[in-house]
């Protein structure tokens, strides 16, 4: 949990220190979800996190979110501690983390229910390594609330993470990530 606060403490402070927009265009969504799964023809692993943060500007499109590594729970209690201590080095790379914007930021209207296709695009760091990606996904509006949903693929060498020869058969190169945010408003 105090890996959580530490996350939604610094988005904070970059909200308030980095920006100068109304709290009625932010919106933070403190509790998403992030699931991951690793398809192989042996043995599929996945793992959810509940403990991502994330903050919407709504006036100029930006969009930021940090997950803390260590918040994936496994079903495999073995992947978990493999996945924390040797891929992803929880302890050196703590979080991932997404600086982005919308790319059709002026086609999406805030104010109106329903759902709108959208593309974001930006730097996503995970271990230490950062790549520029561009995304599609989904923002429904309902009744002042923005949920935002997202599919995407990982690739693990794009961001140094080696697998070694003993589970390389256990481990997708490419992993399937979804992403659900429920932001609500912000108010200080």
């Amino acid at each position: 949990m105090n890996t959580l606060r530490v996350i939604f403490f610094s988005l904070m402070g970059i909200v308030l220190f980095h920006t100068t927009t109304y709290a009625q265009d932010k919106y933070i969504c403190k509790t998403g979800h992030v699931y991951f799964i690793s398809k192989t023809d042996i043995i599929d692993i996945d793992a959810d996190n509940y403990n991502l943060a994330s903050i919407l500007n709504t006036k100029n499109g930006e969009v930021i979110f940090m997950i803390p590594m260590r918040g994936f729970k496994f079903k495999l209690p073995l992947a978990e501690e493999h996945f924390n201590e040797n891929y992803i080095e929880s302890e050196k790379y703590p979080q991932a983390k997404f600086k982005g914007k919308f790319i059709n930021f002026d086609k999406i209207d805030f104010s109106k229910d329903g759902q709108q296709y959208v593309e974001v695009e930006g730097e996503m760091s995970i271990h230490g390594q950062t790549k520029k990606i561009k995304e599609a996904g989904i923002i429904e509006i309902r009744k002042g609330e923005i949920h935002a949903k997202s599919i995407l693929k990982i690739a693990l060498q794009d961001y140094g993470i080696k697998i070694p020869n003993l589970v390389i058969n256990k481990v997708a190169d490419i992993i399937d990530v979804k992403i659900d945010l429920k932001y609500e408003p912000f108010t200080k």
